[in-house]
């Protein structure tokens, strides 16, 4: 986004917070973890306070489909986290949500993904580096820059070996433990990680930025270069001989995506007990999936006979295989 666009983009944020006349610390350190993660810098965020001090000002929506959507869950988020989604938010909230054209489904279906994320959120550790009281899920400290990795992970597996399912894991972990799985099949000498949703990392590849969806790549091959997008589904079984990979709004949201940014999207499907190692992979391009419960007949079309190997992106057909 433009520097003009993040600011109103976090002048929506303050906006829901001083919806119900109080911004509650919990809200000031929701906004403050939210502009490190687009990428705003401090005087955007003093910018966006001056904006919302203007009595005219209204929630705006800003940037593209998937960046207005992305700050839909943002509010809400901030709204959630004095535990409290008040009728004042909500009236700010929802205009908001009919204005970028977000049906109820899709709100119902943010609202309870945030609700989620706002769980995983709600702990904060200490920088081993600085002192600074970081939120826990974090990988990098964002005063010092030190990385944490070693002391999250060394804390949850300590006891468990890294081939055991970790019986605390949250769905979110194990979501994230299977990003870095595909992430780790691509070949980086092709492959280049634009785009890699939220504050995650796996042995050196590093988002540029935190934009939705779960991962963009872009391929280059001599003087040619392609950017997609990969959305990654973890299931640990099958069910009645198939897997539900995706609710009805989820698909209508990655279709929208796809069409506005004007860049194929591939779904990575893992089945088996461990994110980290699952027992099959499928890669289906978005423009085949309809319907949210998938066969295994249909799946089987798309299996990875051999789930060790890199990633191969074909420019001439534009298929993930």
């Amino acid at each position: 986004m433009k520097e003009t666009e993040l600011i109103r983009y976090l002048a929506n944020l303050i906006m829901v917070a001083m919806a119900d006349g109080f911004v509650s610390k919990e809200e000031k350190t929701a906004i403050k973890r939210i502009y490190k993660e687009i990428n705003a810098k401090k005087t955007d965020f003093e910018e966006s306070k001056r904006l919302t001090e203007k009595a005219d000002y209204q929630v705006t929506p800003v940037g593209r489909y998937s960046e207005r959507i992305r700050n839909l869950e943002d509010m809400i988020f901030v709204a959630l986290s004095d535990s409290h989604l008040s009728d004042s938010e909500k009236k700010v909230i929802l205009p908001f949500a009919k204005a970028i054209g977000a049906k109820q489904e899709q709100i119902n279906t943010i609202l309870s993904e945030s609700i989620t994320r706002f769980r995983t959120y709600n702990s904060t550790i200490i920088c081993p580096s600085c002192g600074h009281e970081i939120p826990s899920d974090w990988k990098f400290c964002a005063e010092c820059g030190a990385s944490i990795q070693g002391t999250t992970e060394a804390s949850s597996t300590s006891s468990t070996s890294s081939k055991d399912e970790i019986p605390g894991d949250s769905p979110e972990e194990k979501g994230t433990k299977f990003e870095k799985y595909i992430l780790h099949k691509f070949n980086l000498k092709y492959c280049r990680v634009k785009e890699w949703r939220g504050d995650k990392f796996a042995n050196g590849i590093y988002a540029e930025s935190t934009k939705y969806p779960d991962i963009e790549i872009e391929f280059s091959l001599k003087d040619t270069k392609k950017l997609f997008a990969v959305e990654c589904k973890w299931r640990k079984g099958y069910f009645q001989d198939g897997i539900q990979w995706a609710r009805k709004e989820q698909i209508f949201i990655y279709k929208r995506y796809s069409e506005e940014n004007n860049i194929p999207v591939f779904v990575v499907i893992g089945v088996g007990r461990y994110p980290d190692n699952p027992k099959d992979v499928f890669v289906i391009p978005l423009d085949d999936l309809i319907e949210p419960f998938l066969t295994l007949d249909f799946l089987a079309q798309y299996k990875r006979l051999d789930k060790d190997k890199y990633f191969f992106f074909d420019l001439g057909k534009c298929v993930l295989r």
